[in-house]
């Protein structure tokens, strides 16, 4: 009889003690952005006594999604947040930093180092998978440069052309598309600009432009033996019979 008379006050009491650890503790779900001190301001409790219930061996170190036992948490209840299905990420590239990457989706830096438990803030590797806080995963659009300078005009080509001496083979020459002759002049001290006028326009009455290349008549003239004011005086001579190019 004694020993029934027992069992009944130790089955409540062990009820109790249960009750008592359900009741006690809470759990909680990481967001991005979260710490450890963070939450336990949240629940009224404090860092160590979430590190202890958790085993966390690095309290700077805990990652999205982890659900933690908050211990004592009687304090007010957070509006529950669900954790995104598809949180939005991204992937690091060639040239990328953290800097730049907040800049373009909006955020901050020291938002992304939480919500990504990232240790050193200028190390990140291309390929790293970071999760964007409170992001969409679409990167502000960048306005598209204004132009400084007008756009250079469009190239059309080049004309056909080639060398000559007369124009005995005129028809063939236009034949194959020719538009252009070049004549070549050797010039002699005391030469009259007019020698080339008939040549000149010879090629006009083809239908060609024409292209003089005028050079001395000596291949190898001795030191000082280039009259060039003469040479300068006879181009300027030829200019007037208005060549296409010389």
């Amino acid at each position: 009889m004694k020993k029934q008379r027992w069992t009944v006050p130790v089955l409540v009491t062990a009820l109790l003690l249960l009750t008592a650890a359900v009741v006690s503790a809470a759990t909680y779900i990481v967001q991005p952005g979260d710490t450890l001190w963070g939450i336990s301001r949240q629940f009224n409790t404090s860092v160590d006594a979430i590190v202890q219930a958790n085993n966390i061996p690095n309290p700077n170190l805990i990652y999205v999604g982890q659900v933690l036992e908050v211990p004592d948490g009687t304090g007010p209840s957070p509006t529950p947040v669900p954790p995104p299905v598809n949180p939005a990420t991204y992937v690091v590239q060639p040239g990328d930093t953290l800097s730049q990457i907040a800049a373009r989706f909006g955020t901050t830096v020291p938002a992304l180092v939480a919500a990504n438990n990232i240790v050193n803030p200028n190390l990140i590797y291309v390929g790293q998978v970071l999760v964007i806080p409170g992001g969409t995963g679409t990167p502000s659009p960048t306005p598209a440069p204004v132009p400084t300078t007008a756009p250079p005009a469009p190239i059309t080509g080049f004309k056909f052309g080639g060398q000559t001496q007369t124009f005995a083979n005129k028809q063939t020459m236009q034949d194959v598309g020719m538009e252009w002759v070049k004549i070549q002049y050797k010039w002699t001290p005391g030469d009259d600009p007019s020698i080339l006028s008939g040549t000149i326009q010879d090629a006009h009455d083809s239908g060609f432009k024409i292209l003089l290349s005028i050079t001395g008549a000596e291949a190898y003239p001795p030191a000082n033996g280039i009259d060039f004011n003469g040479f300068v005086q006879f181009l300027g001579g030829v200019a007037g019979y208005q060549p296409d190019a010389d």
